[in-house]
């Protein structure tokens, strides 16, 4: 829960820096439009690195780590013709040869 407060607040708090580029654009000394605006990019740019970093440990730490099953199925010539009858009926214009 932690994670996604602090990704809204990563959010937020980007938002809140392309504001204040916005502002600093609008500033008549050049200095300080340059200046404010490369500032606010870089920060931007490097939150918005560590927000995407933290979602993708939030996706990787709620992801499914049960270990997949070791399933074996005895396949008879009868299970094969039902299967290719079944994929035939899906593509109606594909069709095969004997034996194939």
């Amino acid at each position: 829960m932690e994670n996604i407060v602090a990704l809204i607040a990563m959010v937020a708090f980007i938002a809140f820096l392309a504001w204040l580029g916005v502002r600093a654009a609008r500033t008549k000394s050049a200095l300080a439009k340059w200046s404010g605006m490369v500032l606010t990019a870089v920060l931007a740019v490097s939150v918005f690195g560590v927000a995407a970093l933290t979602a993708v440990g939030i996706v990787r730490q709620h992801a499914r780590s049960a270990p997949v099953p070791d399933v074996k199925i005895e396949a008879t010539p009868d299970q094969i013709a039902r299967g290719m009858a079944v994929a035939d009926g899906f593509v109606p214009h594909v069709t095969r040869r004997p034996g194939r």
